[in-house]
């Protein structure tokens, strides 16, 4: 099982809990990347393989509560489009998510998929 109060190796003051928070808080204004929600188990919390993908699970699911879809960066206005091939419940969606990262060996790069709210509330 995750812990949640696990501390990030660049940021201490900051915790598993504390950054799914500030996914949520940023979504009204910006996109978050799924790379990044990768890199940073990986690379800012030490996270195993196992554990990452659980950490990834619980800030995909988060997020999508949150009211985010999948979308890919764009260079005009909203900058975020939509991605349509990944509707579905969350659980299906996020086991999709998960199987394409590893079938790229877990490094995607920024341009693959992002979550954006496009009501920006």
């Amino acid at each position: 099982m995750l812990n949640k109060q696990k501390r990030h190796r660049s940021y201490p003051d900051l915790t598993i809990e504390d950054v799914l928070l500030a996914h949520i808080e940023e979504l009204p204004f910006d996109g978050i990347s799924v790379c990044g929600i990768w890199a940073d188990a990986i690379n800012g919390f030490g996270l195993s393989d196992a554990e990452a993908e659980e950490f990834s699970r619980l800030a995909f699911a988060t997020l999508f509560e949150a009211g985010a879809t999948l979308a890919r960066p764009s260079e005009v206005e909203p900058f975020f489009q939509h991605i349509d091939g990944y509707e579905g419940p969350v659980g299906q969606v996020t086991d999709r998510i998960i199987r394409e990262l590893r079938e790229m060996g877990g490094l995607p790069d920024f341009t693959w998929l992002w979550f954006f709210r496009f009501d920006g509330s």
